[in-house]
């Protein structure tokens, strides 16, 4: 017969006597009758000098203890570690430092953006305090995040002023750690302007991708530790715009996991992001690869019988909205509307289908695309009734230039099916986004000045110099892209209006 642990005797006789104190007062707080079964366990064990599992189930014969002994000799080892550590968090400024952190990571979570910037500034502070070097990559990863998800400019200047004080403390951890390699990359690739004012700082980045040392660490790793490690190199060589580079670490994690009908479920998740994160990089190195071809095999492979299985199910669903979501997009961008046309009627009915099990952002971006393949194919009021499925999304799930693009494309599709009266409400609604501060406000501001002019200019004459001079500053705000973002362009259609007005 196994004999019974003494490990529970242990633990208890090996604390000190403020530990037993501190305890017994935090757990007599969280008991309302005074009944507390595990602090009378706790009380036998510390009175007894030697452990003996048959003496105590005796002591407590027939009561709640020694009916279900097993189970508060498991909740009491569980309550004293849990009490353990809070005590010492107390007196230990490293434990309360992540604590914060993660606090601060709960306020980003919820939004609150302003509570979520003070927790980390006093993180900081205490930090430096205390020396703990070492907690800034966090600290650091979390205000990248909120001045990312915030989106709001206050926070991005006054974080990124800490910012390059905070990476110059840890830079002695640079050359040997990816992931703070990572954040530090992250921290000075966050804008234009962060990035221009410290280009010495990305040079020195740089430098760094270039040691030998970093790929004889990876080699020596695990196989599953060897791709998390390419995954984030992959990621460094991404935000210093090194795209040749990416796409061969990409490649590499890619040819890791084998043929695609080869991969387990479990692993297919993965595999999935690291497929996406090789197609953008070959994209934007403008390396050939056949796209159609990788999409296509992960279709089949989610027609495997295995993911019929309730577990991968969703596995399904989301490799059909992440393939077609694709498609369209590569094709949109591409200019070929008649293929992007083709497959928005091949997916209608399975979309209808799908809706119910794929996630708000896929459902959101679908919406895009069709509203897009609506609109250049004519049918301006079914585009509208797309636009006003982005605009009835929730915030957390649609990404805020989407719903700004969908603020124009309804502008543009009620102008289009002349639906005069409500475009005239619509327009004085939306203003106050016309007046954003950022790019796409003035571009939005632009767009909008347009439509009130078209819908009172009546001769051809007045309404070309209109959209020239409307296009011309569109081109300044967009300087050096040929289209915003992915989507259908403005200008595109601010184009064939001119050429309308020519013709006639």
């Amino acid at each position: 017969m196994k004999k019974p642990s003494d490990a529970l005797f242990m633990l208890v006789h090996g604390m000190s006597s403020k530990e037993k104190q501190y305890f017994k007062q935090h757990a007599n707080i969280n008991c309302d009758d005074g009944s507390n079964n595990y602090i009378k366990l706790f009380d036998a064990i510390n009175e007894a000098e030697h452990y003996d599992e048959l003496q105590l189930k005796q002591q407590f014969k027939n009561t709640p203890i020694g009916n279900n002994f097993k189970f508060y000799k498991n909740y009491l080892s569980q309550a004293l570690a849990t009490s353990l550590y809070r005590n010492q968090s107390y007196n230990d400024y490293k434990s309360v430092i992540f604590e914060g952190c993660r606090i601060a990571e709960i306020y980003l979570q919820k939004q609150l953006f302003d509570l979520c910037n003070k927790q980390l500034k006093k993180m900081y502070a205490m930090a430096v305090e205390h020396s703990f070097v070492y907690v800034l990559p966090y600290i650091i990863y979390i205000e990248t995040e909120l001045a990312i998800k915030s989106g709001e400019k206050k926070y991005l200047d006054k974080i990124l002023q800490r910012h390059f004080k905070q990476v110059e403390e840890v830079s002695n951890w640079v050359q040997t750690d990816l992931e703070l390699l990572h954040a530090a990359l992250k921290v000075v690739t966050i804008n234009k302007s962060a990035v221009a004012q410290n280009s010495i700082k990305l040079e020195q980045y740089k430098s760094v991708m270039d040691l030998p040392v970093l790929f004889a660490d990876i080699t020596a790793l695990p196989v599953k530790q060897q791709r998390n490690q390419l995954a984030i190199l992959g990621n460094c060589y991404s935000m210093l715009n090194n795209n040749i580079e990416a796409v061969k670490i990409r490649k590499k994690i890619i040819d890791m996991y084998g043929p695609v009908n080869a991969i387990h479920p479990d692993s297919y998740k993965a595999y999935l992001s690291d497929l996406n994160n090789y197609l953008i990089s070959a994209e934007r190195a403008n390396v050939k690869v056949n796209v159609m071809c990788h999409l296509d095999d992960l279709l089949a492979f989610t027609d495997k019988k295995i993911f019929e299985k309730k577990s991968f199910q969703y596995l399904k669903f989301r490799t059909f909205a992440y393939v077609f979501n694709y498609k369209l997009d590569y094709y949109l961008k591409h200019d070929n509307i008649k293929e992007a046309t083709n497959i928005y009627w091949q997916i209608a009915d399975e979309f209808e289908l799908c809706i119910a099990h794929i996630s708000d952002y896929e459902l959101f971006t679908f919406y895009k695309h069709f509203l897009i393949v609506e609109f250049v194919n004519n049918d301006y009021k079914a585009a509208a009734d797309f636009c006003h499925s982005i605009l009835q999304g929730s915030k957390n799930t649609v990404r805020m230039d989407v719903v700004q693009f969908a603020e124009l494309m309804l502008a543009v599709c009620l102008y289009e099916s002349d639906e005069r009266t409500y475009l005239k409400s619509y327009l004085n609604k939306t203003k106050r986004n016309a007046k954003q501060l950022n790019g796409r406000g003035e571009e939005a501001e632009v767009v909008f000045k347009l439509i009130h002019q078209l819908l009172t200019l009546t001769d051809k004459k007045q309404k070309a110099p209109k959209l020239n001079g409307a296009l011309k500053k569109l081109n300044a705000l967009n300087e050096g892209k040929t289209k915003v973002d992915y989507f259908y362009d403005i200008r595109i259609w601010i184009q064939q209006k001119l050429l309308q007005v020519k013709q006639r």
